[in-house]
């Protein structure tokens, strides 16, 4: 293992614990694996303060709008990290987790569709190839 890296988007730029990655190092080169909680967004009767989609909305806003709310953070976030990996010399980059979503808008359930957003970002859905 080369280093395991977590988020800064909670209070005091501390972790909530929706990404983490950790850099192993192979006999070829690094590999990185990026694990990520995407959290749904509640509906308007929770009015939790600290329910995980409010948490990272404060975040969101409080950065200056660099992303529309929590899901494109994350998505942002998980880009990022991907290219940041690569021009450190990583050989790929595994995203996995929960991430609330579905490939295809054909699917039921998730809160936003990934096909899209990760062809632009050169990610493989490796499963789905196969079967």
């Amino acid at each position: 293992m080369k280093n395991i890296q977590d988020d800064q988007l909670g209070p005091n730029d501390g972790p909530v614990g929706v990404k983490s990655q950790i850099t192993l190092a192979t006999r070829d080169g690094y590999l990185n694996i990026i694990g990520s909680y995407w959290p749904n967004k509640h509906g308007a009767a929770d009015t939790s303060e600290q329910n995980l989609w409010r948490c990272l909305d404060r975040y969101v806003v409080g950065h200056r709008g660099l992303d529309r709310n929590p899901l494109a953070l994350m998505q942002r976030l998980a880009g990022v990290w991907t290219q940041t990996a690569i021009k450190n010399g990583s050989k790929g980059t595994v995203l996995c987790g929960d991430l609330n979503t579905t490939w295809t808008g054909d699917e039921p359930g998730g809160q936003t569709v990934l096909e899209r957003w990760a062809t632009d970002l050169s990610f493989v859905n490796g499963i789905r190839g196969i079967s």
